[in-house]
């Protein structure tokens, strides 16, 4: 059995290569299809001859994933499987008549036993974690508990993308997640929301060890060769015995650099920031979210205060490792005042590259129920959202125009503070293309610093990555506005 995977962006995901990898070790197939780098994307999934089509969009990206199904079912009449974070909040878009599957939550062995039921021609439509959609009759399934064991998973199969695509082979950096669930209680993030899906199934946090993650860092060196280590996990720091051992023997064993994601209380220490540098850590990524204490721990429920910020700042600026800082404006309840207050602390701070992105309200998260019931948006609004946080808002604020162009000169007037009364003042301009263009154009030249990505490699994903710059289709694909509702009688949780 095959399963093909669909993509609008240009990036490896190391999801899919897990998938990948556990399905190929079953005796099953994978290949991945990056719509922006095939001539003619039919043609491509003709020639690929998939037994299953799957999808696994981000909110906003769903517009384009449920184009693109609806055109497969139509011309092909393959099976379609979605699944990934905006489907497991929310599953109803099994409505579409062109969808069959959906796998909600962690999918990894949910997927294995579908290709596995599927090869012996058995039934579908008990296998937990999916929704399976048969002669009308849409069936519900629970999920199951957690997956537990990392170590026992397959290092994630990066040939799914490097043997097909040279420009993400040719990469110099390699991205990685050693770990799974974080602790905190963001209510911007989905993982909250996750962790509530799976309340009483398992732990939720879990790490693979040491010796595994660095088994596989050094197995992905001697395969495919870095010079850095992109690792994205959520709170890697931690648990600091765990961190330190990583840390001591990646140096001995794999020696190169690497980028890392923080919470500011997680680095607030100097023996911590010290053994980062010292193993190779050249660059720290983390949240900031807001300049304000009040919105960050009140609305945000961060629970972080500016001065831990500013002390784990400091002490990355003491021993030379870069700061790039993660930044959101238009929030609910957030006033414009408070959006240059946030520029104005990562200036304070010295970040290095103050990333920001207009606050988009995700399925199922806390902040996203506090925005409907503030009035901001409405229940059914996934149509208004588009498929980059780069672009606009679908939020009834004040001074969205303000917000919407303050986003594209934030990081600039970050890095550059003497040019801030000039970008109060364009700001309340109508937004245009040159604006974008500048925004684009720093955000090239950051990545280049803080990545080891290289001109050609970022020249080549800028070219596929021009659908994240465009305003979503105009057609809506909401069940709410576009397909008819199933009778209730047609659906049943097993």
């Amino acid at each position: 059995m095959k399963l093909l995977f669909i993509q609008s962006d240009p990036f490896a995901w190391t999801g899919k290569m897990y998938l990948s990898a556990i399905l190929k070790e079953a005796n099953h197939e994978c290949e991945i299809l990056i719509e922006p780098a095939e001539k003619d994307l039919i043609t491509s999934i003709k020639n690929v001859s998939p037994d299953v089509v799957a999808f696994s969009p981000t909110t906003g990206v769903h517009h384009w994933a449920l184009d693109r199904a609806r055109e497969i079912k139509k011309k092909l009449n393959s099976t379609i499987l979605f699944g990934g974070h905006h489907v497991t909040y929310y599953p109803q878009v099994i409505e579409h008549d062109f969808i069959d599957i959906v796998c909600i939550g962690e999918s990894e062995q949910a997927i294995l036993e579908l290709f596995d039921k599927l090869k012996r021609k058995e039934d579908i439509t008990n296998i937990k974690n999916l929704w399976v959609k048969k002669n009308g009759k849409v069936y519900k399934n629970d999920t199951r508990p957690l997956f537990d064991d990392l170590d026992s998973l397959p290092f994630p199969d990066r040939s799914l993308y490097y043997d097909r695509y040279d420009f993400l082979r040719n990469q110099k950096s390699r991205e990685f997640i050693f770990q799974r669930g974080c602790p905190y209680k963001c209510t911007f993030c989905y993982a909250h929301a996750l962790k509530n899906l799976y309340s009483g199934k398992g732990k939720y946090t879990r790490y693979k060890s040491v010796d595994r993650v660095i088994n596989e860092l050094l197995d992905v060196k001697e395969k495919w060769g870095m010079e850095s280590a992109m690792i994205f996990d959520e709170v890697m720091l931690f648990k600091k015995e765990w961190l330190f051992e990583f840390l001591i023997k990646f140096k001995e064993k794999v020696n190169i650099s690497m980028v890392l994601e923080s919470r500011a209380n997680l680095i607030d220490d100097e023996e911590t920031v010290i053994r980062l540098k010292e193993a190779g850590c050249k660059c720290i990524r983390m949240g900031v979210e807001t300049g304000t204490d009040y919105l960050r721990n009140t609305v945000l429920k961060k629970n972080l205060s500016n001065k831990t910020i500013e002390k784990s700042a400091a002490l990355l600026r003491k021993h030379g490792i870069l700061l790039e800082t993660y930044n959101m404006i238009g929030l609910p309840r957030e006033t414009l005042k408070d959006a240059f207050e946030t520029l104005t602390f990562n200036i304070k701070i010295k970040a290095d590259y103050a990333w920001c992105c207009i606050f988009q309200p995700y399925p199922k998260t806390d902040l996203t129920e506090l925005a409907i019931a503030d009035g901001f948006i409405p229940k059914d609004f996934f149509d208004d959202l588009e498929p980059s946080f780069f672009i606009s808002s679908p939020m009834k604020i004040e001074h969205k125009n303000e917000i919407v162009n303050l986003q594209k000169f934030f990081a600039l007037a970050v890095k550059f503070p003497f040019l801030l009364p000039l970008v109060k003042l364009l700001i309340k301009f109508p937004s245009n293309k040159i604006y974008n263009l500048i925004f684009m154009m720093f955000y090239v030249y950051m990545t280049l610093i803080t990545t080891e990505i290289g001109i050609r490699g970022l020249y080549k994903l800028g070219k596929l990555t021009g659908n994240y710059w465009k305003k979503k289709p105009s057609k809506s694909f909401s069940p709410s506005k576009s397909v008819p509702k199933l009778d209730p009688s047609h659906g049943e949780m097993l």
